[in-house]
């Protein structure tokens, strides 16, 4: 089939990741406001900081993500997520955490996201034949809903055995695989050359 080819894996790999890693960090962050403050105002808070953001960004962004590289942008908004992360799980390694801390990581990666994603369905049209768009976006987006799901899993887990450090972490990590995809050789193509279907 003409989408399944290394540029869309390239694409359905980064996305994938990066849900899981977003699924964990948004979970593992309303169990800590919630043992921090024992507050539903807090929480109520917390969702506001998700929220709010991702609509701004979305409806201010989207000019940008048809007017630059998307790669790049990508790249940038997986950047900027691995290093709030990464921040973020040395700060709980070394006891130092503060509420605010989460709402302003929290702003920081739905704001990223809210690029990331609305990028990462816009350059399908660049890797995958017409007549294959329609069955390409329902894989995609199929394999982000079961990525939010594992996720989900896996911050049960790893908050019953691990603690609030690991789920930082492997969202830092997921980011940084995310970023791979988009900054290997094999994926620049694509992304450098947006008209250029694969064949």
């Amino acid at each position: 089939m003409a989408y399944l080819n290394r540029y869309y894996w390239f694409l359905w790999v980064a996305q994938a990741v990066s849900s899981v890693g977003d699924s964990i960090a948004s979970l593992f962050m309303g169990w800590i406001v919630y043992n921090m403050t024992g507050s539903q105002v807090a929480m109520g808070n917390l969702y506001i900081a998700f929220v709010i953001p991702e609509i701004v960004v979305r409806i201010l962004g989207s000019p940008l993500v048809d007017r630059v590289d998307r790669r790049y942008l990508m790249f940038c908004m997986d950047f900027v997520r691995f290093v709030a992360f990464a921040t973020l799980t040395s700060i709980v390694l070394l006891g130092k955490l503060q509420l605010w801390y989460l709402y302003a990581i929290a702003i920081i990666g739905e704001a990223s996201a809210a690029l990331f994603y609305p990028s990462g369905i816009a350059v399908l049209s660049s890797i995958v034949h017409s007549k294959e768009m329609v069955r390409a976006n329902s894989i995609l987006q199929s394999s982000l809903q079961g990525a939010q799901l594992l996720g989900a899993a896996l911050a049960g887990v790893l908050l019953s055995f691990a603690g609030a450090a690991s789920g930082f972490g492997i969202n830092a990590l997921t980011f940084a695989i995310s970023a791979l995809c988009y900054n290997s050789p094999a994926s620049v193509c694509w992304c450098t050359q947006p008209n250029r279907l694969p064949p």
